[in-house]
């Protein structure tokens, strides 16, 4: 890792003293000049991580990758580099967008949410992600849960279909299946806005809430969670992280059978903006939560770890449910 580091740092510095411009490279070139200088942070909760951290790093291997996601934003291409990730996994990312800002230039994405889950996770459980995106999520559940265990990846769009089946194979995980429908409360089909370069994930059925252009409007298909697992026939579910910028209320209303029968672990986002373009609130979400005796946690800020008693905030809208186990139990 030491022999890495300065390798990178020595690049970095060539590069900053004008004696190479990454102008004049090929795509082909700069993928593999990236693919050499991506890191991964140790796995573990990170206090006060907020989305955009890298930017205010000046450490010089953050800059070098600064420098390359920022010219392939540029020139907007559909480049992927290939990363580490957490377990030995490898991940495809879009150099340009968001996802790969904080995963490839600052090393590490939700990191306290994913320390959370690998001391959760188990071998042998089963594991729903619900708004799958490139696979995150799907690809770390996969490896904790082994060989045994079983992970539903739920995900809409046609073009996140593409890159999370791609990053499901690159790792061989058998016990993967990608289920290609909208999570919601019932069936039906609905209008999925599929986001423009750059803010890839921001796919929702409601409006967006961020500065994000629209690439194109898809019809996809409805279906409530607890008719997905009958009908792959998953049996228990021990787990899930749902983020469907602003549908969550939906999912879980269509999750009723599963959240009273099996009470799984929650990890989802709670963002009252997106909520609300959906027609939902934030309250509603905690009231569902409540009926159920389920228990919120928030992140704190000061050891990244799960806290209960605070509402969660706009800026840091994610958040841990669980249900205390029967007293006596």
């Amino acid at each position: 890792m030491n022999d890495h580091r300065e390798f990178v740092e020595a690049v970095a510095r060539v590069i900053e003293w004008g004696e190479v411009r990454l102008e004049e490279w090929s795509p082909d070139r700069l993928i593999q000049l990236a693919t050499w200088v991506a890191d991964t942070r140790p796995l573990g909760c990170h206090p006060g991580w907020r989305y955009r951290l890298a930017d205010s790093s000046a450490a010089p291997s953050v800059l070098l990758r600064k420098r390359i996601w920022t010219h392939f934003a540029a020139i907007r291409g559909e480049h992927a580099v290939l990363v580490p990730w957490y377990r030995g996994l490898r991940i495809w990312l879009y150099l340009g967008n968001d996802l790969s800002w904080e995963l490839f230039v600052g090393g590490e994405y939700d990191p306290n949410e994913f320390a959370f889950l690998a001391a959760e996770l188990k071998p042998g459980m089963t594991f729903v992600d619900v708004g799958a995106n490139e696979g995150l999520y799907t690809t770390f559940g996969a490896r904790c849960v082994g060989a045994r265990g079983r992970v539903i990846a739920i995900e809409p769009s046609r073009r996140e279909c593409v890159r999370l089946g791609r990053n499901v194979a690159t790792n061989d995980l058998r016990n993967v299946d990608i289920v290609p429908v909208a999570a919601s409360n019932g069936r039906g089909e609905a209008a999925l806005r599929v986001a423009g370069y750059g803010h890839e994930g921001h796919n929702t059925l409601g409006a967006f809430i961020y500065d994000t252009g629209l690439a194109r409007t898809e019809t996809v298909p409805l279906a409530a969670l607890d008719a997905v697992v009958r009908d792959t026939h998953l049996g228990r579910v021990d787990a899930m992280k749902i983020d469907v910028e602003g549908g969550e209320l939906a999912v879980l209303q269509g999750a009723r059978e599963i959240l009273s029968r099996d009470q799984p672990i929650l990890v989802l986002e709670l963002s009252d903006a997106a909520l609300r373009t959906q027609g939902a609130r934030r309250e509603e979400v905690l009231d569902l939560l409540k009926e159920h005796d389920y228990q919120v946690f928030v992140f704190d800020p000061a050891s990244g770890r799960p806290v209960p008693g605070q509402t969660p905030s706009e800026e840091d809208p994610n958040i841990v449910a669980v249900r205390p186990p029967a007293r006596g139990s």
